[in-house]
């Protein structure tokens, strides 16, 4: 996981992001410059946490976080999580009364 330090560029905030993570998303042209025209997107998820989206083709049409292939994956792990947890508890109270 790299670490990247928070830099201030003309008394703004930056951070970079890496080359090749640019390129495999086709962010970056083939000659490795970015273009112009490329908008990201920020979010502020929370105390320390944000998300940095690329804008497909200069649009603003994003879809909404929440429909976002890692955010279901994580919806899902959730999900699954509390479903073991009911299952557990189900378990426990059916060998106690049965015990009775």
């Amino acid at each position: 996981m790299p670490i990247r330090k928070l830099s201030n560029r003309a008394g703004t905030p930056t951070i970079s992001l890496d080359k090749g993570d640019l390129a495999l998303d086709g962010i970056m042209d083939e000659d490795g410059t970015i273009p112009d025209c490329q908008m990201m997107h920020l979010q502020r998820m929370g105390e320390g946490v944000y998300v940095v989206r690329a804008i497909p083709d200069g649009h603003e049409d994003l879809k909404p976080l929440r429909e976002t292939e890692m955010v279901q994956g994580l919806a899902a792990m959730k999900l699954h999580q509390e479903q073991q947890r009911t299952e557990e508890k189900v378990s426990k109270r059916l060998e106690a009364g049965a015990q009775l």
